[in-house]
């Protein structure tokens, strides 16, 4: 039996990794059919519509960034309508503020105060490494830390795979795999919980993985205990640990996107 459901998936796994190898599952595994890809899809609409409006949380950063041991601390602030996010890194010895990202709309900007810079960036273009080094998509790292499941942007259904052990039966996991003109997206489940999403850009290759920490869903909403950010081909990897993580709560907006700028405080626009 087990050679016959070999011979079987072969053929499956040789088409798939002539195409996109980098998005493939290192094992045997089936097609998921019509049914089984609308019910996962109901399932990431339904975290995502029970996704808090407000987030005030307080986080831990460790890892390594270009081989170098990384810490600090921070905080973040979110309301969803109107859309606004606070992002502020503050150094893990001195507790002084590194960095401070805020978001007013689709407009960002980011604040270095040791180097009394602003620099104004725009959220559909930004890319998160030119400022802080972590290895991270600025839009899916805020849908995350807001208990999103990440979709792309006009994205297209690749395909969904069922991983299966060699004698053919279930593992309760499933790889969806969904595309757009720049990227591809692995979310991978295990018993309709996402465990990690793979985001390879098409043209480079270069590849973001996202490891959800102790996650777990109930009532519809989705949580869980932390991040993890690798990138691959440079070994850099950060994980981002909630110590605070609270929702629906009520605050003024400007408290998420005022900054305190000094005098002669150069700015610069992207």
């Amino acid at each position: 039996m087990k050679r016959i459901v070999l011979l079987y998936l072969v053929p499956i796994i040789m088409i798939t990794a002539c195409t996109t190898p980098e998005i493939t599952p290192d094992r045997p595994f089936t097609r998921a059919d019509n049914e089984q890809v609308t019910e996962i899809m109901e399932t990431i609409k339904k975290v995502n519509a029970n996704a808090p409006h407000s987030v005030n949380a307080a986080f831990r950063l460790d890892g390594f960034l270009d081989k170098k041991k990384f810490k600090a601390s921070g905080y973040f602030l979110y309301n969803k309508s109107p859309e606004k996010a606070r992002i502020t890194f503050v150094d893990s010895v001195f507790k002084s503020p590194l960095t401070t990202l805020v978001q007013d709309g689709s407009t960002i900007k980011i604040h270095f105060p040791v180097e009394n810079t602003l620099i104004i960036d725009n959220e559909h273009t930004i890319n998160l490494e030119d400022y802080i080094s972590v290895p991270a998509n600025y839009h899916f790292l805020k849908k995350m830390i807001t208990s999103h499941i990440p979709l792309l942007p006009e994205y297209n259904i690749n395909r969904a795979l069922l991983p299966v052990e060699d004698d053919g039966e279930s593992t309760g996991e499933m790889y969806l795999i969904l595309e757009n003109d720049i990227y591809y997206e692995t979310i991978s489940f295990k018993n309709s919980i996402p465990t990690r999403i793979l985001l390879v850009t098409r043209k480079s290759r270069k590849k973001f993985e996202f490891y959800f920490l102790e996650p777990s869903t109930r009532n519809g909403k989705f949580r869980f205990k932390g991040i993890e950010m690798v990138e691959p081909e440079t070994g850099n990897k950060v994980s981002i640990t909630f110590s605070k993580y609270k929702t629906g709560q009520k605050f003024p907006t400007s408290k998420i996107t005022r900054l305190n700028l000094k005098k002669n405080v150069k700015i610069f626009r992207k």
